[in-house]
């Protein structure tokens, strides 16, 4: 019997009964509720969780209720009026995608808490399920909670779309590829969810087992709807650029730009590539984010795996699939995690951390894998956290890689950007180092910056700005 099994049993003995995590999520939804997102919450966290209603056009929140006033700038935080972040918005959100049967939904499932429908047949899922990826263990967090007391955390998160299962001929319509491509569009960055287990009773629709033509199948959907996206563009006249907008190419600058992404597109290519190349230029990479290409969106893989495949990662064994994904993906630059999602689906029935804990140690796992794959859908979108600090809470705050620290006060709250006089910084190793707040400004570690200062990832942030 599997570690797993041992542990569905102790579960069924604890709470007299046998139904999973997923089959109460969507018992919660039937009686007009929400999916629980919240356990991360249930450590350490003293605030409560409401779940808004999701969809896919807008912003996602999960908005916390703590004890005597709004959480929302730590050692930075704000005031009264103007546009506060008092609520944990993720404005950016990745979409998870795969083949019928890949895992989807079962990955879903562990990386928001639950609420998807995960069944062995084709498209399973047929509208897309929404919720809130937390990254719930940042080891920044834990660091700084061993030299702050506070009262509660609130980290990082982002949205998390579970799409339909996309089969050859999406870019056609067949399936539910129109539906399909269309909740990609809305979507910051892909997931791609590719099989690597071996099961006789999930069937797979192309019948054999093959990741990496799994993903370069779906790629190629997506390069061949973005053929016929160029199509229309090419037909219609040059959209005029509103004078505040980001600046573009014009003329025969962007007429070129479009023939260098047809010819790439022809040739099978995502237009990723194409902003690789152009690279530093912001005009021309404005201009392909205009045209809001499918294949232009940062991937990241997932490789779902059985347990056994699992613990052979875990230990730096070859596993064959998983090896000829990362080759595959690191041609183009891109990374690959290895998951099993119904382990990681069944961990979080397991309420006990030390049982937890004991059993992720059978496994050969230092932590549930769900962690590092939130991780690197972080990367992927091209996102850091900074942090504030204080006896209230301790926040991460999530910012583009590159933003200036202006770009970083307004999203706690506009006044303090628009009021902006200067920026306290430390990073969490400075912290640590020093061991307190306190003994980082007497060794005179803390620096003063401007508006122009580049975030980093880990700093540590004091905003000081004029009150109205």
């Amino acid at each position: 019997m599997s570690t797993l099994a041992v542990a569905r049993q102790r579960i069924a003995r604890r709470t007299g009964t046998s139904r999973s995590l997923a089959d109460l999520c969507r018992c919660s939804r039937s009686r007009g509720g929400h999916a629980q997102l919240g356990r991360w919450l249930e450590q350490g966290q003293t605030g409560r969780v409401r779940c808004r209603p999701l969809s896919t056009s807008g912003a996602s929140r999960l908005a916390t209720s703590p004890p005597g006033g709004s959480g929302g700038g730590g050692s930075g935080g704000g005031g009264g009026g103007g546009a506060a972040t008092s609520s944990l918005t993720t404005s950016v959100s990745c979409g998870l995608v795969g083949y019928p049967n890949a895992g989807k939904s079962t990955l879903f499932n562990a990386l928001v808490g639950g609420g998807a429908e995960a069944g062995n047949y084709p498209f399973t899922t047929i509208d897309p399920n929404v919720g809130v990826c937390v990254l719930a263990e940042d080891p920044h967090i834990a660091a700084i909670q061993r030299h702050q007391e506070s009262q509660r955390t609130v980290p990082s998160a982002f949205r998390l779309v579970d799409i339909a299962g996309i089969i050859k001929g999406a870019s056609e319509g067949m399936g539910l590829g129109n539906a399909f491509l269309a909740n990609i569009r809305e979507c910051d960055a892909v997931v791609q969810v590719v099989r690597c287990f071996r099961d006789d009773n999930v069937t797979h629709v192309d019948g054999d087992l093959d990741p990496v033509r799994d993903m370069e199948s779906i790629q190629m959907e997506l390069v061949l709807r973005d053929v016929q996206t160029m199509e229309k563009i090419r037909g219609k006249k040059e959209p005029k650029i509103a004078p505040k907008a980001p600046p573009q190419l014009q003329g025969d600058e962007r007429s070129e730009l479009l023939s260098r992404c047809e010819a790439l597109l022809s040739a099978g290519e995502p237009a990723r590539v194409l902003l690789q190349q152009v690279g530093g230029d912001v005009r021309a990479v404005n201009t392909l984010a205009s045209l809001q290409l499918l294949s232009a969106k940062p991937v990241l893989y997932v490789a779902n795996v059985d347990e056994e495949q699992a613990a052979e990662v875990a230990a730096g064994r070859p596993v064959g699939p998983v090896d000829a994904m990362r080759a595959a993906a690191a041609r183009a630059g891109e990374e690959v995690v290895a998951i099993c999602a119904s382990t990681e689906a069944d961990l979080l029935e397991i309420e006990a951390a030390e049982e937890r804990q004991e059993l992720l140690a059978e496994l050969g796992l230092s932590e549930p894998a769900r962690n590092a794959v939130a991780r690197a859908a972080y990367r992927t979108v091209g996102l850091q956290s900074y942090y504030t600090m204080g006896p209230l809470e301790i926040r991460a705050w999530t910012v583009r890689r590159g933003a200036s620290a202006l770009e970083a006060a307004a999203v706690i709250h506009t006044d303090i950007a628009q009021n902006f006089i200067k920026a306290e910084v430390f990073s969490v190793d400075d912290l640590v180092a020093c061991g307190s707040e306190k003994a980082v400004r007497a060794k005179g570690v803390m620096r003063t910056e401007g508006k122009e200062y580049v975030m980093r990832e880990g700093d540590i942030v004091k905003f000081m700005h004029n009150s109205k």
